[in-house]
């Protein structure tokens, strides 16, 4: 199962902290939680989710709502300077 977050374009995913896109491959932190894997830009983008996951992945779903995407993926993001 893939976690909340994947934006259009291969490999891209989006930070589910603050809402930068990364690729798993670009990511500073990678952290597994129920099983779906959430990609981070930084360490305290990924301190953050830690402290409150579920704050982070309901703020995903809900944008995903608003956009229309129904898909479930892994979340993540890159390079918005709040590491």
């Amino acid at each position: 199962m893939e976690g909340m977050g994947k934006m259009k374009g291969a490999g891209k995913y989006k930070d589910p902290v603050c809402g930068m896109s990364t690729s798993p491959e670009d990511a500073k932190v990678t952290i597994p939680y129920q099983g779906i894997e959430y990609y981070f830009c930084s360490d305290d983008c990924a301190k953050k989710f830690n402290r409150n996951p579920e704050k982070y992945i309901k703020k995903t779903e809900h944008e995903h709502m608003k956009m229309g995407d129904k898909m479930g993926h892994k979340g993540h993001h890159g390079g918005c300077g709040c590491g």
